[in-house]
């Protein structure tokens, strides 16, 4: 499952903060506040509770949305500038470190 997650945060603080987040989770960065990786419903869940916990830092407006989409969109991506890594984003390369 392909979970495309995007943020409007005010904080620069908490702002980093999500976006090492999300980089950790295995997603990849779209754009400056735009994710997308494979995700599934059970690491979705066990996700929302750190993220919650982030949103809640401070009380100014913040959001956070996410919307899964299905592999066929990913593939059908128009993209000007660099691509992303749709291969990975798909799970159908995985990476291992050393």
């Amino acid at each position: 499952m392909i979970r495309l997650v995007f943020y409007d945060i005010q904080v620069d603080a908490i702002r980093l903060k999500i976006s090492k987040f999300l980089l950790r989770k295995g997603f990849e960065r779209l754009q400056k506040s735009v994710f997308i990786g494979e995700c599934s419903s059970n690491k979705w869940q066990e996700m929302q509770k750190p993220l919650e916990k982030l949103y809640g830092t401070f009380e100014i407006e913040n959001k956070i949305q996410s919307i899964v989409l299905e592999e066929n969109a990913v593939w059908d991506m128009y993209c000007l500038g660099e691509k992303p890594d749709f291969e990975y984003i798909c799970g159908r390369k995985k990476i291992i470190f050393f």
